[in-house]
This record gives structure tokens, sequence and C-alpha cells, in this order.
């Protein structure tokens, strides 16, 4: 009868140990909170699109003669026209983005042109951080008992780690003390 008195008690001691445990754990220990920061981006980076006309041919659509012709007519400034370079630059802008083309023009065909763009809407990054723990230490306190015969009941205190686990333990009711140990064969999620 004292032995099971004992065991009983012991048992209680156990289970108070561990509701202690349990309920003061998250209080002392509480689950960390992601840290979330949000940062708006805005690139300042100008993006060049220079086109070879050399590799892309035009199309002549539509050629529109007149029908008048002028009598004091200089060939010389027609042709000082025809040859010179002429470059045009346009523009347009919105909330989103800023365009830019620039074409060079001479014998009536083109010979250079370019778009330059630069994106002004804000991108959104979202940074994450998560904080784990990971424990790969633990130290245990149970007990083990045999029935009906109680005699070989034990107090065990453990210590775990990744690769196994130590221990000792005591049987009080023969007076003696046992060590313990283990490896680890597998590994669960």
């Amino acid at each position: 009868m004292k032995n099971n008195i004992l065991i009983f008690f012991a048992g209680v001691i156990c289970a108070l140990v561990f509701l202690a445990g349990y309920w003061s754990y998250p209080r002392i220990n509480p689950a960390p909170v992601p840290d979330v920061d949000t940062v708006l981006i805005h690139d300042t980076t100008e993006y060049h699109i220079i086109n070879d006309v050399h590799h892309y041919h035009s199309i002549l659509d539509t050629i529109i003669l007149r029908d008048t012709i002028y009598p004091d007519i200089d060939t010389a400034k027609i042709l000082e026209r025809y040859f010179a370079y002429y470059q045009y630059s346009r523009s347009w802008n919105d909330s989103l983005v800023s365009i830019n083309l620039s074409d060079i023009i001479t014998e009536n065909e083109s010979v250079w042109d370019s778009i330059s763009y630069k994106i002004l809407r804000p991108q959104t990054v979202i940074n994450t951080t998560n904080i784990e723990y990971n424990y790969t230490r633990y130290l245990y306190l149970g007990m083990s008992a045999t029935f009906p015969e109680l005699k070989y009941a034990d107090l065990s205190l453990f210590y775990a780690f990744s690769g196994g686990y130590a221990g000792i333990g005591y049987y009080p009711f023969i007076k003696s003390v046992a060590l313990k140990w283990g490896v680890t064969v597998k590994k669960f999620r």
C-alpha cells in the first residue's frame, strides 16, 4: 500500500511539473512576431532602346505629288535640304511612365532613332523576416512503474540532444541506480 501511495504522489508531482511548464512557457517565452517591412522603391534608371535601322526596313506607304510647280525654284537649295540631317524629338508623360523618342532623318528616310523611357510608378517590395527557434537539447523528468509488482518503479532524469539521450534513474524500492542512454535512429517531423 505504501508503494502505491508513493507512486501515486510521484505521478501527481510529475503531472504538476508538466502542467506548470506547459502553462508558464508561453508567458515567459512569447511567440516571435514576424517583422514585415514594406518599401516603395522608385526606379531611377532611364532605359534606352536604340534602333539600328539597317535591321528594320521601312515600307513606303504613300507618295503625294503636288499639282502646283513654282517657276522660281532653287535646285541647289532643294538638294541642300534633301541631304541635310533633321533631328526630331517627341516626349510623352503620364503618372506611370515618361517616354522620349528621337529620330534623325536624311534623304527622306530614317537613319537613326532611339526610345528612352523611365518608369515613374513606385515598385512595392515587401520584406518579411520570420523568426524561428529550433531547440535541439531537452531535459526530461519522468517515472516508470511496473504492474502488479511495483518494486521496479523508478524516477528518471534524461538529457536529450539531436544525436540521442543520456539519463539516470533511481529505483527507490530496490535502492539501486540505473544509467540510461540511447541514440537517434530516425528523425520525424
